[in-house]
């Protein structure tokens, strides 16, 4: 079942920001810092964006804070959901 839990802070930078994290990291840290409070509040399996520097960013933030949630494109949660229900041969 699929429920979505909406971020209050969602619209905020995660801190990638291009190359962000590797030109100024520590402050790419702090930029992250709140967004990762706010997922481990909201507690979810997946955390989905459409940002390949915020797929990165946010999957090295939750795993180097010990949050078990995976960080997914929506193109790949539509893929796994047209393969469950069957649409690919």
């Amino acid at each position: 079942m699929l429920r979505i839990v909406p971020l209050s802070d969602a619209a905020q930078c995660c801190g990638s920001a291009g190359l962000y994290t590797l030109l100024e990291p520590a402050m790419s840290r702090a930029v992250l810092a709140p967004k990762l409070a706010s997922l481990r509040a909201a507690a979810p399996h997946v955390v989905a964006t459409g940002n390949p520097g915020c797929l990165m960013q946010l999957g090295a933030g939750l795993a180097a804070s010990g949050l078990s949630a995976g960080v997914r494109h929506p193109v790949e949660l539509l893929d796994e959901s047209y393969r469950a229900a069957g649409y690919y041969a």
